[in-house]
């Protein structure tokens, strides 16, 4: 199956918070994470299934090199990702995203 993929506009902030925090610590570091969190997108495109139950529907996959997670749930043929959240965080933020 084909699946899209759709962030939602809270997903999109950590995105953008993310990359902005690691790119001011090291010039280039913000596109190593964008780099990292592609690949976690392309797992999940090819087997969205493969990833671990977080809680009910509600999958997770972990970046490389970095300390977070994607957090998604499978709609159809539809990825909808909740968050890109730092693995120390309350994994619970997600909830009033769905």
């Amino acid at each position: 199956m084909n699946y899209s993929i759709e962030f939602i506009e809270a997903a999109k902030l950590d995105f953008k918070d993310t990359f902005q925090w690691y790119e001011s610590k090291i010039i280039g570091l913000g596109d190593e994470f964008v780099h990292s969190l592609n690949s976690a997108v392309k797992k999940i495109r090819a087997n969205p299934f493969q990833c671990q139950l977080q809680y009910g529907e509600i999958r997770k996959t972990l970046l490389k090199r970095f300390p977070y997670q994607v957090i998604y749930l499978i709609e159809g043929d539809k990825i909808i990702v909740l968050g890109v959240i730092h693995s120390s965080r309350d994994p619970i933020i997600w909830e009033n995203r769905i």
